[in-house]
């Protein structure tokens, strides 16, 4: 597929990742998104994002799922901070990873996770606005999509209402419209599931 298409300004083409119905499409074309985790790719060096996303393309994969708050002791994977704020280095890794991955004709599944220490402990409005900042910085990145909640029903520190997600989701859409959004479960049934 034309991965190193380029646009008259001389970036890559722009991949668009969408729904029809309940299926993903890329570029308007229904696609089944076979995805890896690449948890704490928001730390790689650049030559290990590009190597890799070159090795899994080469696999078949056209999906990577990113954490953009990954434990690690330095918080070295981690976009979002505690306070609210965003790592800017971070950041930048992850617009590294984004553009790398749609060089490949990927899309990358960007997880947020609640309740990281260092990361997103910092209370739901810090955690609302550090994912707002993020959106606003991607918005140009179609080929990914937002998990809002990463397990979202476990009973633990990650756990978000659904009224919650749907506030996230509110947040993320005041900045970026078409933003797909999701927020993923951890096999223990929510009782505000269906709400």
């Amino acid at each position: 597929a034309g991965t190193d298409a380029a646009e008259p300004d001389g970036g890559l083409a722009p991949i668009a990742l969408g729904l029809a119905g309940r299926s993903f499409t890329v570029d308007d074309a229904e696609t089944f998104l076979l995805s890896i985790s690449y948890y704490g790719g928001c730390a790689a060096p650049e030559a290990t994002v590009v190597s890799d996303i070159a090795r899994l393309a080469s696999l078949r994969f056209n999906n990577l799922r990113v954490f953009a708050a990954w434990p690690t002791p330095s918080l070295a994977a981690s976009v979002l901070r505690s306070d609210g704020s965003v790592d800017a280095d971070a950041l930048a890794r992850l617009e590294l990873l984004l553009d790398t991955a749609r060089a490949r004709g990927m899309t990358v599944d960007v997880t947020f996770a609640f309740g990281i220490p260092g990361a997103s402990d910092g209370g739901f409005d810090n955690y609302r606005t550090s994912i707002e900042s993020v959106t606003t910085a991607l918005v140009g990145h179609r080929n990914s999509f937002f998990d809002l909640g990463n397990e979202r029903d476990v009973g633990d520190e990650r756990y978000l209402s659904a009224e919650q997600v749907r506030d996230l989701a509110v947040a993320v859409r005041g900045r970026d419209p078409d933003r797909l959004v999701t927020a993923s479960l951890g096999g223990n049934a929510p009782s505000d599931a269906a709400t």
